[in-house]
C-alpha cells in the first residue's frame, strides 16, 4: 500500500515513457488537436501549441498523455484493483493526470505541478473538497513538492488528506490514514526535524497498518528516526548503534522489502546519518567516507534530477574538505565535489573550468542552487586567499563575484516561477538569497581591499541594497505593479479578502492554546486555513497566467541606481547606510564612499550588545543620579564611536542625516549619541540632536520612492483616542493581556486586567484638531472613546487624511510580529474584536502621509536578517503610509501628549518638515532640565523622507 499512488500512477506513466520511446512514429500536431478537441478546458491560458512553438519534449509529453489516456480507459478494471479509490474515466482529469505524471518523469517539474493542480481542482469539482476520492491528488500533489524540496507544501498538502482519511472517511479503510502518516513522517526525516512530534507521527502510522512488510519498513524507518533524534541530542553512540542494527536488520529483509521504492532510500538514508554522527564528533575522514558511500547508494538508483538527496552529500562532502582548508589538497577537493553539485543541477552544463561558468537557462530551477552556487564561489575564494599571491587572490575575488552574479539572474526566474514551483511562496526564495547577497557583498569588500576603485564601491553597494528589506520592497513594488497593467481592480480585491480570511483563521489558530480546543477543533481550523491558502494560490495562479507583466512587474527586485538617491538629496543631507560591520556614506554629487564601522578588533555583537545595554538604560528611567547619567555618557560616546566616529569628514558641513540601519541598529535613537565624552547635566550635553535633524528609513529605494511622492490631495487629520477610562474596553484588555503577556509592557494594564486610562490622550487629540481647524484646514475629525473602533481607525486609514494621529496602547509579540496590534474600544460587530493587528493593517491602503503612533512600544519588534524591524510603525510603512512617527518606550503620558502638540505646532503653523519639527520639540524638552533626559525625548523617531 505504501506504493500505492506510484503503482496506480507512476507506473503507468513509466510503462508510456518506455513504449512512446521506442520510436513510434507520431504527429505531435494531431495528438495535440485531438486532445484539445476532447479536453478543450484544459487548454485555456496556456500553450503548448504546435503552431506557436511547441518544444520537441512537450510534443513527447502530448504523445505520451494522449496514449495513457487510452491505456487508462482500456485498463481501468485492473487498476482499480491495486486501489481503493476507483479511478475516474472522466477525461479532463486524466489527460491532466497523465500530462503531470509524463513531465515528472522528464523532471519538467512546473509543468508536472501546473497540470497536477488543473486534475486536482478538476476533482474538487466532481467530488468536493472533502471526499476520499479527492485525496490521492493532495497527495500527489505533496509528493511532487516533496521531490523539489518544498516540504512545507508538502506537509500542508499531506496533512489535508489525513484531516479527509481521520475525521471525515468511512471507518472501513483506515489502513490508508497509516501510511499517510508514514509519509508524512517520511517528510519531516528528510527535512531533518528529528523531534518527537516527528517519532509521534511513526506511532500513529503503526497504529492502523497491518500489512506485514510495510509494517516492517515503517519500524524500521522508526528506528532510523529514533537514531537522526540521538544525534540531534548528541547522543552519538547510541544513535550508530541504533541506526547499524537498523541497517544490519534492513539488509536482512532485502529480499522481501526490496519491492518498495522506500527500501533503498531508507538504506542509503541510514548510511548518511552514521556519517552525519562522526561528522558531530569531529571525526570528519569518517563522515567523508561514509558520505561517498551515501553518494554511491543514491547514484545507483534513477533519481530525478530534482533528488535533494546527493546534492546535499556532495555539498557535505565540499564542506569537509574545506575545514581542512590549509592543505592544497583537500582545497581542491572541496571545489571539486562542489562542482559536481553544480553538474547535477544543470541541464547540459560539464566543464570543471570556473573561467567556463553555466548560462543562467542552463539551470534547473531548485533552490539548491543558491547554496551550490554560493559554495562553490566561497571556497573558490578561500583556495585563492590560501595558496595564491595577491594578484592571483585578486583575480579569484572576481571569478566568485561572477559565479555569485549567476544568483542573482537565476533569483529573478526562480521569483517569476514561484506561482506553479512554489504555490506561491517567496519567503525561502528571499532567505536564499539574502544570504548569497552577504557574501557577494563581502567578496566585493575584500577585492575593494586590494583593489579600489569606484566601480567595486557601487557593485558592493547594488548588494548592500538588495540585502535591504526585500519583502517591505515587494509590498511597494505591488501597489505599482498595479498601475502598470490593466488587472482589474475585483482581482486585487478579491485577493485582499483571501488574505484577511487567512489571517482571520491563523489568528483563530494562535489563540487556541488559551482556549484548550479538542484535537478536532484544531485540525478544522487548519483545514480553513488550507483551504483558503489554496484559493489564494489559485487567484495567484491566474493573475500570473492572464496578466503576465503585472507578474513579471511584480516580482522585479532591483535597487535604485545611486545617481537616483542622490537626485532625491539636498546640498546639506548626508545619507548614511549601515550594513554589518560598514558604512555607505551617499551625498549629492559626490561618489559614493565607504568606511568601516566600530574600532580595532571589536566584533559585532559587542557593539549590539552596547545598543541593548543603552537603551534598556534610557527607557527604564531618568538617571537622575550622577553614576547613571555618567556610564549613560561612556556608552553614548562609545556607540557614535562606532558608528560615526569614521564617518566625521563627510559629517562636516551637513544639517540633516537620513539613517538606514540594519539589525539592532535600527533600534539606535542617533539623536542621543554625544561626540564627546563630557560629563554634565542632561541639558548641557551635546547631542547629536543639537547638530543634525535626523530622521529613518528602511533601504534607499524606498526612501527615493518616499521622496518622490508627494499627494497633493489629502487635507486634515483624523485624531484617534479610545482614552481606555470606560467599561468598553474591558473585555478586550482581558483577552489581549493574555494573549501578549510574554511579550508586552505591562504598564498598559492595571492588576484586574484592564486597559490603564489615559486621560491625557484626550487633551493632545483636541489639541491636534483644534490646530487643524485654527489653520483654516478642513476634513478634521475625532475619534474619542466608543467611537474609536477597530473599524473607524480602518476606515480612516483608507481615506484621504494627510494626517492619522493614534493616541493609545499598542503591543508588540515578538514571537508572531503579525500579532502585534493597537487597541481599539470595543466593538459590537461580530467582525472586529477591539484590536487593530499588524496583519490586518498590512491589507489596507493607506492615504495618509503622515501616521502618528503616540503609543508605547509602537516601534518596537522583533529585528529580522534583511528585514528590519518587524514592528507596528514597519507595517504601516509597508501598507503605504510615507512618513511614521513612533516610540520606541513608554514615555509619561502628559510630557508625550505636550510633545505631540508641539511637533504638530512646529509642522502645521511654522511650516517645518517632519524631521525638523521633530528636533524642535526634541530641543524644547531638552533644554528643560526637567525634562532633558533622553529618557523622556529619545523615544521618538520619524521614518520617512
Amino acid at each position: 500500500m505504501i506504493k500505492m499512488h506510484r503503482v496506480t500512477l507512476l507506473s503507468l506513466g513509466c510503462l508510456i515513457v518506455s513504449f512512446s520511446l521506442l520510436g513510434q512514429a507520431f504527429d505531435p500536431g494531431n495528438e495535440l488537436t485531438q486532445l484539445q478537441q476532447r479536453t478543450p478546458e484544459i487548454w485555456k491560458g496556456i500553450k503548448p501549441d504546435h503552431s506557436s512553438g511547441m518544444t520537441a519534449t512537450d510534443a513527447r509529453m502530448v504523445h505520451i498523455a494522449a496514449q495513457g489516456l487510452r491505456h487508462a480507459s482500456s485498463n481501468e478494471a485492473s487498476t482499480t484493483q491495486h486501489n481503493p479509490i476507483s479511478r475516474q474515466s472522466d477525461a479532463y482529469v486524466q489527460t491532466c493526470e497523465q500530462l503531470s505524471l509524463a513531465f515528472q518523469q522528464q523532471g519538467l517539474m512546473e509543468k508536472a505541478i501546473y497540470f497536477a493542480n488543473l486534475s486536482l481542482e478538476a476533482a474538487i469539482q466532481q467530488f468536493g473538497e472533502n471526499d476520499v476520492q479527492t485525496c490521492r491528488y493532495y497527495q500527489h500533489i505533496a509528493e511532487l513538492f516533496s521531490s523539489i524540496g518544498e516540504y512545507t507544501l508538502s506537509i500542508d498538502y499531506y496533512q489535508k488528506a489525513i484531516y479527509v482519511w481521520e475525521y471525515l472517511a468511512p471507518e472501513n479503510n483506515k489502513e490508508h490514514l497509516g501510511e499517510l502518516y508514514a509519509f508524512l513522517a517520511t517528510i519531516h526525516f528528510k527535512h531533518g526535524r528529528f523531534d518527537t512530534a516527528m517519532l509521534d507521527l511513526y506511532k500513529k502510522s503503526l497504529q492502523y497498518i497491518r500489512n506485514t512488510n510495510l509494517r516492517t519498513l515503517v519500524e524500521l524507518e522508526y528506528q532510523a528516526a529514533q537514531g537522526g533524534t540521538k544525534i540531534k541530542g548528541r547522543e552519538t553512540t547510541a544513535a550508530r548503534q541504533t541506526l547499524m542494527s537498523a541497517d544490519s536488520m534492513l539488509r536482512s529483509y532485502q529480499e522481501r522489502l526490496s519491492q518498495y521504492d522506500k527500501y533503498y532510500w531508507l538504506r542509503s538514508e541510514i548510511v548518511r546519518l552514521i556519517g552525519y554522527s562522526y561528522k558531530s564528533d569531529g571525526n570528519h575522514d569518517l563522515c567523508i567516507r561514509y558520505y561517498k558511500d551515501y553518494v554511491q547508494l543514491i547514484e545507483k538508483q534513477d533519481l530525478s534530477i530534482w533528488d535533494t538527496r546527493i546534492l546535499l552529500a556532495l555539498m557535505e562532502i565540499g564542506e569537509l574538505y574545506n575545514h581542512r582548508r590549509n592543505e592544497k589538497n583537500a582545497a581542491d577537493s572541496s571545489v571539486y565535489f562542489t562542482h559536481k553539485a553544480l553538474h547535477k543541477v544543470c541541464r547540459t552544463y560539464r566543464s570543471f573550468d570556473l573561467n567556463q561558468l553555466p548560462n543562467p537557462d542552463d539551470f534547473v530551477n531548485h533552490p539548491y542552487v543558491y547554496g551550490i552556487l554560493r559554495q562553490l564561489a566561497r571556497f573558490h575564494q578561500s583556495r585563492g586567499l590560501n595558496f595564491a599571491d595577491e594578484a592571483e587572490y585578486g583575480t579569484a575575488l572576481e571569478t566568485a563575484l561572477k559565479i555569485m552574479s549567476l544568483v542573482d539572474k537565476f533569483h529573478i526566474y526562480q521569483l517569476e516561477n514561484a506561482i506553479v514551483l512554489r504555490g506561491g511562496r517567496i519567503e525561502e526564495l528571499i532567505k536564499h538569497h539574502f544570504y548569497c547577497l552577504g557574501i557577494s557583498l563581502y567578496f566585493a569588500q575584500s577585492l575593494y581591499e586590494i583593489r579600489p576603485s569606484q566601480e567595486i564601491v557601487e557593485e558592493a553597494y547594488y548588494y548592500a541594497q538588495k540585502i535591504k528589506a526585500q519583502k517591505l520592497m515587494l509590498a511597494y513594488i505591488k501597489a505599482d505593479a498595479s498601475g502598470l497593467t490593466d488587472i482589474p481592480d475585483a482581482l486585487l480585491q478579491k485577493e485582499k479578502q483571501i488574505m484577511s480570511d487567512i489571517q482571520y483563521w491563523e489568528k483563530q489558530l494562535h489563540d487556541a492554546g488559551e482556549a484548550k480546543l479538542s484535537d478536532l477543533k484544531l485540525a478544522q481550523i487548519a483545514d480553513q486555513i488550507f483551504h483558503f491558502k489554496r484559493a489564494y494560490f489559485q487567484l495567484q495562479f491566474e493573475i500570473a497566467g492572464n496578466y503576465p507583466s503585472y507578474w513579471r512587474a511584480l516580482m522585479t527586485i532591483e535597487p535604485v541606481n545611486v545617481r537616483d538617491i542622490q537626485n532625491q538629496l539636498e546640498e546639506g543631507e548626508l545619507l548614511l547606510d549601515y550594513l554589518g560591520g560598514m558604512v555607505f556614506l551617499v551625498e549629492k554629487n559626490k561618489p559614493v564612499q565607504f568606511a568601516p564601522n566600530f574600532a580595532g578588533e571589536v566584533k559585532q555583537n559587542e557593539v549590539y550588545a552596547r545598543i541593548d545595554s543603552l537603551i534598556e538604560m534610557v527607557k527604564s528611567a531618568p538617571m537622575y543620579r550622577s553614576s547613571s547619567r555618567e556610564q549613560f555618557i561612556q556608552l553614548s560616546h562609545r556607540l557614535y564611536q562606532d558608528y560615526l566616529s569614521h564617518c566625521e569628514s563627510a559629517l562636516k558641513n551637513k544639517q540633516k542625516l537620513i539613517i538606514i540601519g540594519e539589525g539592532p541598529v535600527f533600534l539606535l535613537p542617533f539623536e542621543l549619541l554625544l561626540p564627546e565624552a563630557t560629563y554634565g547635566q542632561f541639558s548641557a550635553l551635546n547631542f547629536l540632536v543639537r547638530r543634525y535633524e535626523i530622521s529613518y528609513h528602511y533601504a534607499p529605494s524606498l526612501f527615493v520612492k518616499a521622496r518622490a511622492m508627494r499627494k497633493a490631495h489629502l487635507s486634515g487629520v483624523f485624531a484617534f483616542a479610545p482614552v481606555y477610562d470606560e467599561t468598553n474596553t474591558s473585555n478586550t484588555a482581558s483577552a489581549v493581556r493574555t494573549r501578549f503577556l510574554p511579550f508586552s509592557n505591562f504598564r498598559a494594564f492595571d492588576d484586574a486586567g484592564n486597559y490603564n486610562p489615559l486621560p491625557e490622550s484626550e487633551h493632545e487629540v483636541k489639541s491636534i484638531v483644534e490646530m487643524m481647524e485654527q489653520s483654516g484646514t478642513g476634513n478634521n475629525t475625532l475619534a474619542l472613546r466608543t467611537q474609536a473602533s477597530e473599524g473607524a481607525l480602518k476606515q480612516a486609514l483608507t481615506e484621504p487624511y494627510h494626517y492619522v494621529h493614534i493616541a493609545g496602547h499598542s503591543f508588540s509579540d515578538l514571537k508572531n510580529p503579525q500579532f502585534s496590534g493597537i487597541a481599539c474600544s470595543s466593538s459590537d460587530t461580530l467582525t472586529e474584536d477591539g484590536v487593530l493587528y499588524a496583519n490586518e493593517i498590512s491589507q489596507l491602503n493607506i492615504q495618509a502621509d503622515l501616521v502618528t503612533i503616540s503609543s508605547c512600544e509602537s516601534g518596537y519588534g522583533q529585528v529580522a536578517d534583511g528585514d528590519g524591524l518587524l514592528g507596528l510603525n514597519r507595517t504601516f510603512f509597508s501598507a503605504g503610509a510615507q512618513n511614521v512617527v513612533f516610540s520606541l518606550w513608554k514615555v509619561y503620558d502628559q510630557i508625550s501628549a505636550s510633545f505631540m502638540e508641539d511637533f504638530y505646532t512646529w509642522v502645521m503653523v511654522e511650516g517645518l518638515d517632519y524631521a525638523a519639527g521633530l528636533r524642535a520639540a526634541k530641543l524644547r524638552l531638552i533644554n528643560d532640565p526637567a525634562t532633558a533626559s533622553p529618557h523622556f525625548w529619545a523615544a521618538y523617531m520619524l521614518v520617512g523622507r
